[in-house]
């Protein structure tokens, strides 16, 4: 007896898209727009930072360059986290972990500190490019 193969990706073309589908769109599509308002807030933020006095030119260089390395190594670390523990769940990690993070660098009580927490904030952030 042989068994009828169906082409899946035939069958997912036939699927009709509902409410689950522009339900997850939207929350995709919402990351990746704070993924690129995270991208653009620092430079707004370094004239500000640098009038207080947090910032200096090796500072500033740090906190430019440190977090993009690390959203660079998370985009890669994404592939074998999410192969571990599922895509899913590891969009829905990162999105806690940013949300917290974020919320972290408005709190941060010296620019050491901001530094690390943005930096953290960025791996996460170049995580969730690959899982959105």
């Amino acid at each position: 007896m042989q068994l009828n193969r169906m082409d899946i990706s035939k069958r997912l073309e036939r699927i009709p898209l509902s409410k689950f589908h522009f339900g997850m769109l939207a929350a995709v599509a919402l990351m990746m727009f704070f993924d690129g308002y995270d991208l653009l807030m620092p430079r707004l933020a370094i004239p500000s930072l640098k009038q207080i006095g947090w910032l200096d030119s090796t500072t500033t260089s740090a906190f430019m360059s440190l977090p993009l390395l690390t959203a660079a190594i998370g985009s890669v670390a994404a592939g074998f986290i999410g192969d571990r523990v599922g895509r899913k769940v590891l969009f829905n990690m990162n999105v806690i972990g940013y949300s917290a993070l974020s919320a972290a660098c408005g709190l941060a009580w010296n620019p050491e500190v901001l530094i690390v927490f943005r930096t953290l904030t960025m791996f996460l952030l170049g995580m969730q490019v690959v899982t959105g």
